[in-house]
């Protein structure tokens, strides 16, 4: 079991009102339209009503539990539950915050995605405590990959999402790039190490990372010369004498029938 610090205070407060609405039933998985707008955020929150709503509620936590939610990938993006009060979408900020370069389909699913994990997760009463969350299979440093082991297939771990993060490959869908766990390994950094920095890897996923790269080096193989047979006949037909068929050698007779045949 993981346990992910908790936010700032700010985020907390804004946090505290989302996961209530969830629990009161007003904010239902799949359907934008009860989720709340940044002005009603703002009058949950108690705030006085005036100037963008926008900017005021990224000021009182909204910009704070983005960015939470954004540094540990376990955690599902609750913030994409504050929407915008006419398209019933996120706004710019949360596009910009979770690299989503244009709202399109793609875009749109993983982020209704995102809404229902956060209106299913056990969130705990008290959100000022670490958030527990089970980020292994296996209990820390038990982890059932040995080191005589064969690399994992990266197929199933690494993810490019051509909406998000520029199209680099991630782990898992996550914000962790292959390229920031090599550029640790590359500084020297153990496995262990990057765990800690990132709570949500395992050590498979930095093998598949290996994997991956390594895959990505390797030459591709050439393609097989075909021979054209027909043409190579024709291209030396009359240009030689060829043997009459001899009824002792069961072989030349073969050659030469195979000979005329991809003459014709």
């Amino acid at each position: 079991m993981l346990e992910i610090p908790p936010p700032s205070p700010k985020a907390q407060r804004l946090l505290g009102v989302i996961v209530s609405a969830i629990r009161n039933g007003d904010i239902r998985a799949g359907e934008p339209s009860t989720f709340l707008t940044y002005a009603s955020a703002l009058e949950r929150l108690k705030l006085p009503p005036g100037g963008h709503a926008g900017q005021r509620l990224a000021n009182a936590g909204l910009r704070d539990l983005a960015l939470w939610t954004t540094k540990h990938g376990l955690l599902p993006k609750i913030d994409g539950i504050i929407v915008d009060k006419r398209r019933r979408i996120p706004g710019k900020g949360f596009m910009e915050m979770h690299d989503i370069e244009r709202w399109d389909e793609d875009a749109e699913i993983w982020w209704k995605e995102q809404t229902s994990r956060a209106i299913r997760f056990p969130w705990p009463s008290d959100l000022s405590e670490p958030i527990p969350i089970l980020a292994h299979p296996f209990p820390r440093g038990q982890e059932t990959v040995k080191e005589e082991e064969e690399a994992p297939d990266y197929h199933k771990i690494i993810t490019i999402e051509p909406r998000r993060r520029g199209g680099r490959p991630c782990i898992r869908g996550l914000r962790v790039t292959v390229g920031d766990i090599l550029g640790r390994l590359a500084a020297g950094r153990s496995e262990q190490t990057i765990i800690e920095e990132f709570p949500e890897l395992t050590r498979q996923d930095i093998r598949a990372s290996l994997a991956y790269a390594a895959d990505r080096e390797r030459p591709a193989k050439p393609e097989p010369a075909k021979v054209d047979v027909p043409s190579f006949a024709s291209k030396w037909a009359g240009k030689f004498q060829l043997p009459e068929p001899d009824p002792e050698d069961a072989r030349l007779t073969y050659l030469l029938e195979r000979y005329e045949g991809n003459r014709s």
